[in-house]
């Protein structure tokens, strides 16, 4: 692990190791983490606001977080049923982050995933199979 930390937590309350497996002191560990923050600061990442958007059956239907100039969008569309139609995902994609945050909107990765489904006499789906690809997953319901 990076400087042979065991662990770390945001809030500062775990503790950790040194390179050779010497235990670090509270004043060593207080400025590791204030480095750690002061390099996410740098890039807007010290802080993450996530929005959830719903539908109007209450079911989540696009999620939006933001972590500095990271962005990421899942919009989720259902079926009539109310099992997940699919998802688009839209983020960030950058091999760097660019100096004008107005540039960010130019390099944005997208990805889509489609479900398929198959149901039984009752409704429910009992297959269901991602558009394009062998991922199929299947469910016995057992009725009484």
């Amino acid at each position: 692990m990076p400087w042979g930390l065991k662990r770390f937590s945001g809030a500062g309350t775990e503790f950790g190791e040194g390179p050779s497996g010497e235990q670090l002191s509270d004043k060593e560990l207080r400025t590791i983490r204030a480095k750690m923050m002061e390099m996410l600061s740098q890039k807007g990442l010290d802080r993450t606001e996530k929005s959830y958007f719903y539908d109007k059956d209450g079911r989540i239907a696009r999620r939006v977080m933001q972590s500095g100039d990271e962005h990421q969008e899942i919009i989720t569309s259902y079926k009539e049923h109310g099992d997940e139609a699919g998802t688009v995902q839209i983020e960030s994609c950058f091999d760097h982050l660019p100096d004008d945050p107005k540039l960010a909107h130019l390099d944005k990765c997208r990805s889509e995933v489609r479900y398929l489904y198959e149901y039984d006499n009752h409704g429910f789906w009992t297959e269901q199979t991602v558009d394009g690809s062998s991922s199929v997953t299947r469910r016995k319901i057992t009725y009484y």
